[in-house]
């Protein structure tokens, strides 16, 4: 509303207009109440400039209302009157001017029910015309996430490795949606690492059972023999081909396991430049990650053109399709109500209907197409350059580099310790976007589901709020109320309206001017006290006299 302005001053100018009528009709039917109080009865003359001055204002009907508490009707209107102080504070909170967003149009983003890659769940054959492989937008979000080095929790870095939805305004609620997703986990081995192991001998060349050491984890994983020297001194090995020692996978598909061993090292002696020439294998350091399919449920929204996204729960147990062929993994996530329609469902398992309901499936085939190229990826070991520089490392696979380099850190005590878990929670995170984008290397899509939003931009609307108008309702309820209560009892009684007329009072007091006991009366200190002590009654029209 480029005018709001304008509506604000509608609103005082009624406001003030609406006080202004009240205030007129208050006080003609409080100054019309003197007659009327007279009428009924002997009073003191002091009630007409009680009267009056209540009619003028607050301060007045203030003093009347203290005077007479509620023992007459004309209080209602002297009370009126204090309270008619109130309504524009009031009648101010009546209409508020906020900025909120409003609906102006739609964006979309896209989650995934099945991933096959084009791969034929029945006989391992191609579905479309293309050719089966992993969608190629798989390598630059991994490596994306390997060498991402920002804060996860920090939405606006975080945004590199997230969904791009396109929006005109930038803001953008989804609500909440599931898709198939890539999860990761990671656990300390350390403890499980077993002391370096010993050869008898040490000989200058290394051998399997000679003047080395190694390290070994339980599964099987181990550094291999190696020994303090040049280009020789083991740092970091990465295996991908062991299994969990400490990670539960039951019931989850895996696209990676790998564990990393950094063998320790106790440096014995120096040269003259004091760099390392020899040492003995000490207690090293190990963790075990992976990477499994599971399914998420996303609350989105795109606020100011950044894409949040909140995982509020994640299930990864499912199991195998017993047709066809077990080749299909089905995740059933509790509470699903994710419903996709597929023509061949029976390809997929017992969904005669065409319909998939609260269920996600994964291609085994198509998953291993995943699995291969990460198991090369996330494998090979790093040694030393010279004796043991321990920040110089090199290694035919820069993954394995990546990963030293980063992962491995010492904390204010100087504790050397190892993880990898951020590393490989940025990877599921571009591997999961992956599986939300569309890919362009087959005719079809595999099962994507599109998740409309509401785009929204911000604008200036008028909120009422009606608690704030009651006080102005009973103020003019009670106003009107006084008033007619006043007009008809005036009638009734054969009164003439003379409210707070002067000339009614001139003439009044020149009939009266014969009770006055003394005749020169000048001070209104003196009208007061005669006032006081003098009473009157005024009767109806017919009566002569008073």
């Amino acid at each position: 509303m480029a005018l709001w302005n304008q509506i604000n001053a509608l609103i005082s100018t009624l406001s003030t207009i609406s006080r202004s009528a009240l205030a007129v009709g208050v006080s003609a039917a409080v100054s019309q109440r003197q007659w009327i109080r007279l009428n009924r009865g002997v009073h003191p003359l002091a009630d007409l400039e009680m009267h009056d001055s209540a009619s003028q204002g607050p301060w007045g009907s203030m003093s009347l209302l203290i005077s007479l508490g509620w023992s007459d009707i004309v209080s209602l209107g002297a009370m009126v009157t204090i309270l008619s102080l109130a309504m524009d504070p009031f009648v101010q909170q009546i209409a508020t001017f906020e900025s909120a967003p409003a609906p102006f149009g739609n964006s979309s983003i896209v989650s995934r029910v099945i991933f096959e890659a084009g791969m034929n769940s029945t006989d391992n054959s191609v579905f479309y015309q293309g050719f089966v492989q992993a969608p190629q937008s798989f390598s630059p979000h991994i490596y994306q996430g390997l060498y991402f080095d920002g804060d996860l929790n920090d939405n606006f870095l975080r945004n590199s490795l997230q969904l791009h939805p396109r929006s005109s305004g930038g803001n953008v609620s989804y609500g909440v949606s599931e898709s198939l997703a890539v999860c990761s986990a990671c656990a300390n081995l350390t403890d499980k690492l077993r002391a370096p192991e010993r050869s008898a001998k040490d000989p200058d060349q290394c051998s399997t059972d000679e003047g080395c050491c190694k390290w070994d984890l339980p599964n099987g994983a181990s550094s291999g023999w190696t020994r303090f020297g040049d280009r020789s001194t083991n740092v970091m090995g990465l295996n991908a081909t062991t299994n969990p020692v400490v990670l539960n996978t039951t019931g989850q598909l895996r696209i990676l396991y790998v564990n990393a061993i950094l063998p320790g090292w106790e440096i014995t002696s120096r040269d003259d430049d004091d760099q390392p020439i020899d040492g003995v294998g000490v207690e090293g350091l190990a963790q075990e990650c992976a990477l499994y399919w599971c399914v998420n449920k996303y609350e989105s929204s795109l606020s100011a053109g950044i894409f949040n996204e909140t995982i509020i729960f994640s299930f990864s147990a499912g199991d195998f399709e017993p047709e066809p062929f077990h080749r299909v993994f089905a995740i059933r996530p509790p509470g699903s109500n994710s419903s996709f329609h597929r023509g061949n469902s029976h390809d997929y398992g017992n969904y005669s209907t065409g319909w998939i309901n609260g269920t996600f499936l994964v291609n085994v085939d198509a998953s291993g197409l995943i699995r291969r190229p990460l198991e090369e990826l996330f494998s090979g070991y790093a040694t030393t350059l010279n004796s043991y520089q321990e920040w110089a490392p090199i290694s035919s696979n820069p993954t394995v580099l990546r990963l030293y380099m980063t992962a491995r850190k010492h904390d204010p005590s100087q504790v050397p310790r190892f993880d990898m878990s951020n590393i490989m929670e940025a990877v599921a995170l571009g591997m999961s976007t992956v599986l939300r984008t569309t890919d362009p290397t087959h005719e079809g899509n595999d099962a994507l589901k599109s998740v409309v939003g509401t785009e929204t931009a911000m604008q200036i609307i008028v909120r009422v709020r009606w608690a704030w108008i009651v006080l102005p309702v009973i103020l003019q309820l009670a106003a009107h109320l006084f008033f007619w209560q006043t007009m008809i009892t005036s009638r009734s009684r054969r009164l003439h309206s003379w409210k707070s007329s002067a000339l009614a009072v001139f003439f009044f007091g020149a009939r009266k001017e014969r009770e006055v006991a003394h005749s020169e009366v000048e001070r209104l200190i003196d009208m007061e006290a005669i006032a006081k002590e003098t009473v009157i009654v005024v009767e109806g029209r017919k009566s002569k006299g008073i």
